[in-house]
Parts: C-alpha cells; structure tokens; sequence
C-alpha cells in the first residue's frame, strides 16, 4: 500500500488572529528593519528610552535658561552659552539613547560649532 499524500502542515494552525500577525511582524520584521533599534540599556532602574525623555526635558529647561540669560543683554548674558551648551549636549546624549542619528548629527554640530563658539567667544576671549 502506498503511502497516502500528506498535506503541508501549516505553520499557524491553532494560533489566533493575534499570535500569527505577531509572528509574521517578528518574521518580517527581523528580514527589513528599516530604523535601527535603541541600545537596550538601564539607568537607574529607568530604560533608555525613559531616561531619553528626562534628558530631553532637561534640555528644554537648560535652552530656555539659556536662551533668556542670553536675550537679557546683562553682565551675565555670556553665561547663557553654557546653558545652551548644556541643553546640546542633553539633546545628544537622548539622540544617542533613542538612535535618532539626524538628531545627534545635528546636536553634535550645534554644540560643537554654534554653543562652543559663543561660549568662547563671550567668556574666555
């Protein structure tokens, strides 16, 4: 007797709507990531994307101190540029934790070339 023709078992059979379009997300998605993934790190019991969120929230208040110092035009206006070198280098740090990498090319050249100068320029020279 010969043996009969099997079917091909199929690979979601029993399985919800659900569970197969998360499989197929995990299938797909592992072939043709487009964005990289963030670095899975723990800070203090926070995630990276956590501790991204209170980094950017820092450097809104440190641009927003800086910004004021600087459009005060005081004695201490100068000192506006090291907030605002602080504010970019928080920026860059959670576009580093989120792998933003147009965020932190960005960051990076405003801190170095815009922040850098002006403190410089107003405090050391």
């Amino acid at each position: 007797m010969s043996p009969s023709p099997q079917a091909p078992r199929s690979r979601f059979k029993g399985l919800s709507t659900r569970a197969v379009a998360q499989q197929l997300r995990c299938i797909v998605g592992a072939t043709t990531s487009a964005t990289p993934r963030a670095p899975r790190l723990r800070f203090n019991g926070f995630s990276s994307r956590a501790f991204a969120q209170k980094l950017k929230y820092a450097s809104c208040g440190f641009a927003l101190l800086g910004g004021i110092l600087l459009a005060s035009n005081t004695t201490i206006s100068g000192y506006g540029f090291l907030f605002l070198a602080l504010s970019s280098s928080h920026m860059l740090a959670a576009s580093y934790l989120t792998a933003d990498m147009t965020m932190v090319l960005y960051s990076a050249s405003l801190f170095l070339g815009v922040d850098c100068l002006g403190a410089y320029r107003w405090l050391l020279a």
